[in-house]
């Protein structure tokens, strides 16, 4: 569709291409697959709730669902989107191949809205004047860097 992208590129240069996190370039039927991506996993639309992935609003142009794996939506609610983008990554890391791959990465955090489990939040607990909006914005992005180390390590 339209103009090249770096997916579609090396793609034709026999690249194995996956995006896993947020596409925000538009959704069904503009996904990551109509642009180079051979797959694609976490969400079509920005601002999704970490637990439940789904998007702020419904509107006449998009629904709430915005959570898939190669354009199909999935159920995934409950698991933290920050683990499960992180797992996602070090599954595409990992996967034997002959072909070299691209991966393109683009986690949530620290983006509106957050909401961390007490493991994340409790590493800030000796910081009892540090305002909680502060607090939670640090654990979302020591959660992020967590998951940072651990798709590095696959690599």
């Amino acid at each position: 569709m339209g103009d090249p992208t770096l997916a579609s590129v090396l793609s034709e240069m026999g690249y194995f291409t996956a995006i896993v996190g947020k596409w925000h370039m538009g959704s069904p039927p503009y996904t990551p697959l109509k642009y180079g991506f051979q797959t694609s996993y976490g969400y079509f639309d920005g601002q999704i709730d970490p637990y439940t992935h789904e998007y702020k609003t419904a509107t006449e142009l998009t629904e709430a669902r915005s959570w898939h794996r190669n354009d199909e939506y999935l159920d995934e609610s409950g698991r933290h989107v920050t683990d499960l983008l992180t797992e996602e990554a070090i599954r595409v890391i990992e996967t034997e191949r002959e072909e070299p791959f691209f991966l393109y990465v683009t986690h949530h955090v620290p983006h509106f809205p957050l909401d961390e489990p007490e493991e994340w939040m409790s590493v800030y607990d000796d910081r009892p004047l540090m305002h909680p909006s502060r607090k939670l914005f640090a654990a979302s992005v020591t959660h992020l860097d967590h998951g940072i180390g651990k798709i590095i390590k696959a690599i």
